[in-house]
């Protein structure tokens, strides 16, 4: 069985759903998870794991931890974490966690305005009832 079909049988059998493949190069394909991608290389018997800037630290070593015991005649390597810009371009390293941190920093100010809205709506208004 080749490393790809060994990777795919290990995440379904633990349940991980594999939103996309794409073939990349001549024995090399990309599968695209909730959590992370996998860069599956055939010719050199290696996995690459890249991981949603967003993936907690635990998930992340869970997620590693199963590719080495269930796939033990290959080399794992991880590597920098993602994320997807407005573009849909994949952005790596230090630049996807300033995306992720102004992302979050974002939400935080949309949520805090809509409760500033909530609260002023129902102290300045006549209220109804149904």
């Amino acid at each position: 069985m080749g490393l790809y079909k060994k990777t795919v049988k290990t995440l379904e059998s633990y349940g991980i759903l594999i939103d996309k493949t794409y073939d990349l190069e001549k024995d090399q394909q990309a599968l695209y998870t909730k959590d992370m991608i996998l860069f599956v290389n055939e010719s050199d018997k290696s996995i690459g794991l890249s991981f949603f800037a967003p993936t907690i630290p635990e998930r992340a070593s869970n997620l590693t931890l199963m590719m080495m015991q269930n796939i033990k005649d290959s080399k794992i390597y991880v590597l920098e974490s993602f994320v997807f810009n407005e573009k849909k371009e994949y952005i790596a390293g230090v630049e996807a966690f300033k995306i992720l941190k102004d992302i979050q920093k974002n939400q935080i100010i949309n949520n805090f305005t809509k409760e500033q809205n909530y609260e002023y709506i129902l102290e300045n208004h006549d209220l109804y009832e149904c």
